[in-house]
């Protein structure tokens, strides 16, 4: 099961919405993570590059991005009549979820893509307190709670 992680200390620290509030209200959503992710990055070391050295917004593996889709009311394959499917992962919503993503990779002064580390240094800096959110399944919790972190944890945000 996937869940979006976040750091309730540093939402404070920022001003940023509570994130429980936003899910009540229905305003939980991959632009409002995204916008929120944005405003806390910082080059800690002064590098020039953001890494697991820095405090990065948004941190997010691969599986992440499978999830995503499903999580925003869209599915890789619909029922088309009673005996029958199609492969629906196409659809325009689809590729705007990607596309959003993809910005934001590519943007690496905002995310981090836990493609060289891969989960354990994504945990180890959400667990360090460098990360607002992280996108995972409970495989970390553990580690999570036993950092001096406070966190909350969120569905994974609608479209």
């Amino acid at each position: 099961m996937e869940a979006v992680f976040f750091n309730t200390t540093m939402t404070t620290a920022y001003n940023l919405d509570n994130p429980y509030d936003l899910v009540k209200k229905g305003e939980w959503t991959i632009d409002m993570m995204l916008e929120m992710s944005a405003r806390v990055k910082e080059d800690l070391n002064d590098d020039g590059f953001y890494d697991t050295n820095d405090q990065i917004g948004l941190l997010m593996g691969v599986q992440a991005a499978t999830v995503l889709p499903n999580t925003s009311g869209s599915f890789y394959i619909t029922k088309k009549s009673a005996d029958s499917y199609e492969v629906t992962i196409s659809t325009e919503q689809n590729q705007q979820i990607v596309e959003k993503f993809v910005s934001a990779i590519n943007n690496s002064s905002v995310y981090y893509w836990s493609t060289t580390g891969g989960l354990e240094d994504m945990i180890k800096m959400f667990s360090d307190g460098k990360g607002l959110f992280m996108m995972n399944s409970f495989e970390g919790v553990s580690q999570i709670r036993d950092s001096s972190v406070r966190s909350g944890s969120l569905p994974f945000p609608n479209y």
